[in-house]
């Protein structure tokens, strides 16, 4: 999880509970957004998976893009602009014996900028799932992701000094979670209870980020009412433990545990408006007394409008206390992120969406406001190749000179799925 929304953002794989050929081929090709904000389209809708005698699924596909990126240390000093590539070849393995699931996902991107050679990178994405019915009323799923991943240059921990380091920051992400669910589908109570373990570690420019490897522990337990056949009303208690591996000298800990109650709604797939939209109260507690705690409402919405059969709009807003990069006790962040498809002809789509993210800090002075607009436009050629090409702007203002930069991504696109 992780939800950084500022260019990096990362739309891991998203598994499904509901298991057939359709599903999982209709699973694996949902759009994702690239390590530096670059919407990768989703190929034909009638691209199937290749199936083995002994039952396994197997779908490999691959991604090429060609972008101009203008800013690529993300600063507002003496920019670097660069023409650059990624390659992004993937595969994904899914098996189903008797009602268990099991699927292993794999993707490499490579990143290279022509005339910014020190931004190359080379990020790895591993994700496991195993899903096991015991009957109509039990079931127990089991996660696994590792990410090998960067942050650009001025970006996350390198925000302001982006064109003052000669590469990108690197780091690792270990995050394991065990889900249970007790209650039918249809039934008119459920209950959900899950644990999660996460772990994160940079790998480079040591003597700064070592003070910024952690540990976090979550606990939830979710309590599902149906109030109609596609709707639920949804009662949540979360709790995170978070633990950082060292304090720099003459600073103070960062440590925290984090309380969330929520209340809220759920809608299923098969309605019009799908997603989940929840708000409530969060208490960030801080181990050391000298930091300043957080007491406030915190929200999470998530949803999709299909306006018409060929039209969407996707709502996604948060609201709550993180951790900071830099400096500062945390950080209360507000998100606002709006996404309208829609399908001209069955093979035409184009994608338009708008950010905003405001991070107001707490324990320094600072306070910074981004807006990001993309537009897309994405056609499939056959059923298994999609083209595309767009646009990503991104403006960042903040009372710290050194923060705010413009930036303006220009891309083409080419997807192909075997």
């Amino acid at each position: 999880m992780k939800w950084n929304m500022c260019y990096r953002q990362l739309a891991l794989v998203v598994f499904s509970c509901c298991w057939s050929v359709s599903a999982w081929s209709e699973v694996s090709l949902t759009p994702f957004v690239s390590e530096n904000g670059i919407r990768i389209p989703a190929s034909g809708t009638n691209t199937y998976p290749i199936q083995t005698a002994n039952g396994i699924e197997v779908l490999p596909s691959f991604d090429v893009v060609s972008f101009y990126d203008d800013n690529v240390t993300n600063t507002n000093a003496q920019t670097t602009t660069s023409w650059g590539s990624i390659l992004s070849p993937a595969i994904a393995v899914a098996i189903q014996p008797s009602r268990h699931k099991y699927e292993l996902r794999y993707r490499l991107s490579r990143g290279d900028y022509f005339s910014s050679k020190q931004d190359n990178y080379t990020d790895h994405f591993f994700n496991l799932f195993s899903g096991f019915e015991f009957n109509t009323r039990n079931r127990l799923f089991v996660y696994y992701d590792f990410t090998a991943g960067h942050d650009e240059r001025g970006d996350g921990i390198s925000e302001g000094v982006g064109d003052l380091i000669d590469e990108v920051v690197r780091y690792h992400i270990h995050d394991a979670s065990l889900k249970y669910r007790f209650g039918g589908n249809h039934a008119t109570g459920r209950l959900e209870f899950s644990l999660g373990y996460e772990d994160k570690a940079y790998r480079n420019f040591r003597e700064t980020t070592q003070f910024r490897d952690f540990d976090a522990i979550n606990y939830q337990a979710a309590f599902y009412y149906r109030l109609a056949p596609k709707s639920s009303l949804l009662f949540e208690v979360m709790k995170n433990d978070k633990r950082y591996d060292k304090v720099s000298l003459n600073n103070i800990s960062r440590d925290s545990d984090d309380h969330f109650v929520f209340v809220g709604a759920s809608w299923d797939t098969t309605a019009s408006i799908t997603g989940t939209a929840k708000v409530g109260y969060q208490h960030k507690r801080f181990k050391a007394g000298e930091r300043k705690n957080f007491e406030d409402i915190s929200w999470d919405v998530g949803l999709t409008w299909y306006v018409k059969p060929f039209s969407s709009i996707e709502l996604n807003s948060q609201r709550s206390a993180k951790d900071p990069e830099q400096s500062g006790d945390y950080k209360q962040v507000t998100l606002i992120d709006l996404t309208w498809q829609h399908y001209w002809l069955p093979q035409l789509n184009s994608s338009l969406s708008w950010s905003f993210i405001n991070d107001d800090f707490k324990g320094i002075t600072r306070e910074d406001d981004t807006h990001q607009y993309s537009l897309g436009l994405n056609y499939d050629f056959h059923r298994w190749l999609s083209l595309g090409a767009g646009v990503h702007i991104k403006n960042k203002n903040s009372n710290q000179n050194s923060i705010g930069y413009d930036k303006n991504l220009f891309f083409i696109t080419a997807k192909v799925v075997m």
